[in-house]
């Protein structure tokens, strides 16, 4: 939170080029820095100024001017209080219980730090922008609509998910007894269709990290982030993986990563390089996970995703492109998933729900994926 003080010491709008347009005329969504730690903007003919919220979540304070500046340049009230039905539950008690069931399951390893933190914010982006005293009973496809005119400057893929997250709050609360049916989102409050998703990734091109570029980083890494990438372009692993990856499944004498996944307990076998070996025998620490974040803290504790930000803070100081870690994995798969489809889902822990994947024979498995790897590692050292 900002705390008051000169002008100078207050933030500026981060999004002064973003507007609406109300009955013909378009309105600016500029706002200043309150005294009170508050966004303002003062209303078209009074001297009364309308608050989006503190100071800290620009975000939300345009998410919320989206949705109530129509209605002030209208003459209405967009914050009137709505009266319940007795017993009538809100949306602020809905997502109070449905934060705290996925908290719970957050506790108990069941859901990612990670995920927690994205779900909490889907849902405050959206109470914030219709309202989070609103009676969920009172919520229609008007209020849909508006949110969803709210994620246009998202990308197709981050606007699927806000639109799946924010419905899947309401699907739990029917499967939880709290409301009896979900609310009626209107057909424009979907996550947009496969096709949609299809042609955006092909004109989105190989998200592949250059082998060049990867040793590059590499290079410059310290220890416990070397481990981190190599394990990412030799295994295919994510942040999750690589922060809760456990002495149980690995044999570094063996030189294989063979158990479950963390985040749907598939299970994946990868044959490591001695390269991965060597970094991860550097980098490991006596207790807890395998990795840490400089070999004394959990690289995902509090909810916090430490490998994405150390890659990124890595990456910045070499002046390279828009990489993250995740891209390592989508290379992997690239690279390896010409030799084999099947050995490079089993590198990656990758859940296919092919029946073949289930059934085939496992020493051909085995000698698939140390196919895969060694392609990899070719591509990335020699070629």
């Amino acid at each position: 939170m900002f705390s008051g003080g000169s002008t100078d010491d207050r933030p500026v709008w981060p999004y002064p080029d973003v507007s609406i347009e109300v009955e013909g005329k378009r309105y600016s969504s500029q706002m200043t820095a309150h005294k009170n730690n508050q966004w303002a903007k003062k209303i078209p003919g009074t001297n009364r100024l309308w608050y989006g919220g503190t100071l800290d979540k620009p975000e939300l304070a345009l998410a919320r001017w989206r949705v109530e500046w129509p209605k002030i340049v209208r003459g209405e009230d967009p914050r009137r209080q709505i009266i319940p039905s007795p017993g009538a539950i809100t949306l602020f008690q809905l997502i109070n219980h449905w934060g705290g069931a996925k908290t719970v399951l957050c506790r108990s390893g069941e859901l990612s730090p990670h995920t927690l933190r994205k779900y909490r914010w889907v849902a405050d982006l959206f109470a914030t922008a219709v309202g989070k005293h609103r009676p969920v009973e009172t919520l229609g496809s008007v209020d849909f609509l508006a949110f969803r005119k709210v994620l246009d400057g998202y990308t197709v893929a981050g606007r699927s998910d806000i639109i799946t997250n924010v419905r899947g709050i309401f699907r739990w609360g029917v499967k939880s007894g709290l409301i009896s049916e979900e609310p009626i989102y209107g057909p424009e409050f979907k996550p947009p269709n496969k096709a949609i998703r299809r042609k955006i990734r092909y004109e989105a091109g190989a998200r592949i990290i250059p082998a060049d570029d990867i040793r590059y980083l590499m290079v410059n890494a310290d220890i416990h982030m070397r481990a981190v990438i190599l394990l990412g372009i030799n295994t295919g692993m994510k942040t999750l993986d690589v922060a809760t990856l456990a002495p149980p499944m690995l044999d570094l004498e063996r030189g294989v990563i063979d158990g479950l996944r963390r985040k749907r307990w598939t299970p994946m076998y990868a044959p490591l390089w001695p390269e991965t070996v060597k970094a991860i025998r550097a980098a490991a620490c006596d207790s807890g996970p395998v990795l840490q974040w400089q070999g004394r803290l959990p690289w995902n504790g509090q909810g916090t995703d430490r490998i994405g930000r150390e890659f990124k803070k890595l990456r910045e100081s070499l002046g390279m492109s828009d990489y993250t870690h995740g891209q390592l994995r989508h290379t992997m798969r690239t690279i390896g998933g010409e030799i084999d489809y099947r050995g490079v889902r089993r590198v990656m822990g990758h859940l296919s729900g092919d029946v073949l994947d289930e059934t085939y024979d496992h020493g051909k498995l085995k000698e698939a994926t140390k196919q895969v790897v060694d392609t990899v590692r070719w591509w990335l050292f020699t070629a």
